[in-house]
């Protein structure tokens, strides 16, 4: 649900809206949709509801626990977890958070583009969540998120078999939901929250990210990535033989001078990869 719709939903309870979330995520995330399927495209918790029914038809098991077992396992990972609180190793790991100056605009990116970073103690989801969501809460090592990149990219199949890859990577929105998807990302600081491409940028969306239908610098056509809170990006690029994940523990997301040196750092990658195979 987008932000306007969903303020004035919360308005009908009393409820304020807020980037925050707090008590339980399935109260936070109820609330009715804004068109039908297929009808548009709008950034949702639909990942967070796949989760819960991946809960459901394994017994009731966790989805951490569903995880480590069927994804983090396979790949030799320790460090991912929904409850840091519970995983001393992991918690002792977390670095500190950082914020710019001028509090965030309606969108969530930062309201003041060169105001100063400045220390938090913000860690924007509430780590006293009992319930696991498949769309964000998850913590752990970037290295070992690599990992699960990496074995996508090299269909080493250790996780998802060929064919399911492939169909990740095919664009599945049809017209309706392509526009929907496009018309959100004229608005700038939507585009940025959501990865930074340059405006204008043709995409689609896979199973799991968004899907630029065209070269963007060192990335080729059909490579898939996301990015959000707190200034977190990924990508996969099957053709191009590059995957890589970024992270600055920084609020709020969409932030221009991190989103520049992200694109900098990405493309220097591809430089020294191409080198690299001259």
């Amino acid at each position: 649900m987008s932000d306007p719709a969903l303020m004035r939903f919360r308005a009908t309870q009393g409820k304020a809206i807020s980037l925050q979330i707090g008590g339980s995520l399935i109260e936070a995330f109820n609330y009715p949709l804004v068109f039908s399927p297929g009808e548009s495209w709008d950034y949702g918790v639909g990942i967070d509801y796949a989760g819960w029914m991946v809960e459901r038809v394994n017994g009731g098991i966790s989805l951490e626990e569903y995880l480590n077992k069927n994804v983090w396992g396979p790949l030799g990972v320790k460090s991912m977890c929904f409850h840091p609180k519970q995983h001393p190793t992991t918690l002792s790991k977390m670095t500190d958070m950082s914020e710019r100056e001028g509090g965030p605009n309606m969108f969530g990116t930062p309201a003041n583009p060169d105001g100063k970073m400045r220390y938090t103690d913000n860690r924007v989801w509430n780590m006293e969540t009992q319930e696991c969501a498949g769309g964000a809460g998850g913590y752990g090592a970037p290295r070992d998120y690599q990992r699960l990149l990496q074995s996508i990219l090299t269909d080493d199949e250790k996780l998802l078999k060929r064919s399911t890859v492939e169909e990740m990577f095919k664009p599945q929105l049809n017209e309706a939901g392509r526009n929907g998807f496009m018309n959100q990302l004229k608005i700038p600081e939507v585009n940025d929250a959501m990865g930074g491409w340059p405006l204008g940028t043709k995409l689609d969306w896979g199973i799991g990210g968004a899907l630029v239908m065209q070269d963007l610098g060192g990335r080729k056509k059909g490579s898939m990535s996301w990015g959000g809170y707190p200034n977190l990006i990924w990508w996969i690029d099957r053709e191009g033989g590059m995957a890589g994940i970024f992270g600055s523990q920084s609020i709020y997301p969409g932030d221009r001078k991190i989103l520049e040196f992200f694109y900098s750092w990405e493309q220097t990658m591809y430089e020294r990869a191409q080198k690299h195979k001259l």
